[in-house]
């Protein structure tokens, strides 16, 4: 037997039996319906919403769930995720990286939910502004947005690299595979060794940060 919460439970009927007739019982179950789906079927989810937003928005939807993950804490401000529930600023939420380019494979990030309304279609420079100028409660956060989409700049760089590479192109490839863990988890535990590919001749960081 299904334990049913009271949000799912029509004001008149109780458990929403009379959908074909009563409106508030095909309510009922679709909140119902949502709650769990939320809870047992994150990523379709998440999917779902994206592409209501991308039909409404006139942006791509090229997406399937298999695609996404979804880490233990956001990427942009390291706060745990939650999943199910009500909808909170731990759930988590699909990022457009690059807002213009919709939801396309190499384009999105699971984040947290509050995290993606800080960032909305701000640029790194508006994001770079805000950690300094912006509410004090949330500068921290700005700053963190500020340094997230570096690090998914500098990801689609190397991406860019590794297809144009010749001669290292397995470089490029550990290189974006390592990038894509630390975009994923937002951690960053070592960082570029002396010899790694992104290096140009004089040493330098031959990627740069290209903003969106």
């Amino acid at each position: 037997m299904t334990l049913l919460l009271p949000s799912a439970l029509c004001p008149k009927h109780g458990a929403p039996t009379k959908r074909s007739v009563c409106a508030d019982c095909n309510a009922a179950y679709m909140r119902n319906y949502l709650r769990q789906r939320r809870l047992n079927e994150p990523l379709k989810e998440l999917c779902a919403r994206a592409k209501k937003r991308a039909d409404k928005l006139g942006l791509p939807y090229l997406l399937t769930p298999s695609q996404l993950v979804i880490p233990e804490r956001c990427p942009a401000l390291g706060i745990p995720l939650r999943v199910g529930g009500k909808r909170s600023m731990n759930s988590p939420s699909l990022d457009r990286i690059c807002p213009s380019e919709g939801y396309v494979s190499g384009n999105v990030r699971v984040i947290s939910d509050h995290a993606n309304r800080l960032k909305g279609a701000r640029s790194p420079r508006q994001l770079l502004v805000l950690s300094v100028s912006g509410r004090e409660e949330l500068r921290d956060d700005y700053r963190k947005l500020y340094s997230y989409v570096q690090r998914e700049s500098l990801l689609r760089t190397a991406r860019l690299r590794s297809e144009e590479a010749r001669g290292r192109r397995r470089e490029w490839r550990a290189m974006v595979d390592f990038l894509e863990r630390v975009c994923i988890t937002g951690k960053l535990d070592e960082w570029m060794p002396d010899d790694d590919p992104t290096r140009d001749e004089s040493g330098k960081c031959a990627m740069q940060f290209a903003p969106h």
